[in-house]
């Protein structure tokens, strides 16, 4: 009878728990953006959420010191999940303006909303990020406003930098570049008449690290890396698996290699000298390899 009672309860609990994990899922929206706008231009940003969620909150905040922003550390704990509930909530006071507030409801399309957001039109240059409330969740997504796009090469320690028009690709000329690494500036330049900026970094430059290069122009802060503080620390591996046929018979011996790189921001590198653990789970979830 005891045995009965309890295979009960683990299969209540069981079910409880799935019904609890879809709902989560069924909780779960996000906003993507995958272009750079110039001044002027028409901003619209898609949004993905599940059927059952009709009505939301937009806030749209500008970006207003992002040089600050750099400077002061705080991107190091900021990731694309940073909660406005909790403790990074001041960043946004401190370092965002809020230009507008508003509701919307969503329109349906078959299993989940698949609509874009129209912000209008941002006729001043900067980073702007998006955040989307209902209830207690919230989802973020940056937009970049600039007429510029700044680019540089490295070779070891040698860097050329430039500024060009996004839309014509003129190189900008005399302009200023700062190189930052840790938050901290540890370089600068000034481009020449044609617009190219040669600079050797100090010998105690470290190559392996990363940084970020900015460009002023005008009012504005350009950026080589614009959503510097967008970075997630949890993905710092990307890697590709593959075996060696499609399609295995129960029990054939399965082959299988892994590329595994280091990333840096848009930079990938090969990890030195690291152990990784290998760890395969079949469609149930259920550990078949480690």
């Amino acid at each position: 009878m005891k045995l009965k009672y309890l295979s009960t309860v683990l299969l209540f609990i069981i079910l409880t728990s799935l019904l609890f994990s879809q709902s989560d899922q069924q909780n779960i929206f996000t906003l993507s953006n995958n272009r750079v706008y110039a001044p002027g231009d028409s901003v619209s940003i898609a949004i993905y959420a599940p059927q059952q969620m009709k009505s939301f909150t937009f806030r749209l905040f500008r970006l207003e010191n992002p040089v600050e922003l750099l400077k002061s550390g705080a991107t190091s704990r900021m990731s694309r999940d940073f909660d406005v509930w909790g403790k990074d909530k001041t960043l946004l006071a401190k370092y965002f303006s809020l230009q507008k507030e508003w509701n919307e409801v969503i329109k349906t399309s078959k299993n989940h909303y698949e609509n874009r957001i129209q912000i209008g039109e941002l006729d001043r240059a900067g980073i702007y990020l998006l955040q989307a409330l209902r209830d207690d969740a919230v989802a973020y997504c940056p937009i970049v406003v600039t007429n510029y796009a700044l680019i540089y090469k490295q070779a070891n320690r040698n860097v050329l930098a430039f500024l060009t028009d996004a839309k014509t690709g003129v190189f900008v000329p005399e302009t200023e570049f700062d190189f930052y690494r840790n938050d901290t500036l540890f370089n600068s330049g000034r481009s020449g008449k044609d617009g190219l900026l040669s600079i050797e970094f100090p010998s105690k430059f470290n190559e392996q690290g990363n940084f970020i290069v900015t460009a002023k122009i005008e009012d504005e802060v350009v950026f080589s890396n614009p959503y510097f503080f967008w970075g997630d620390q949890r993905e710092r591996y990307t890697s590709y698996v593959y075996t060696n046929q499609p399609v295995y018979r129960p029990g054939e011996k399965v082959f299988f290699k892994s590329l595994l790189r280091k990333k840096n921001d848009f930079d990938l590198s090969v990890p030195g000298n690291e152990e990784c653990n290998v760890l395969i789970r079949s469609p149930k979830n259920i550990e078949v390899f480690s």
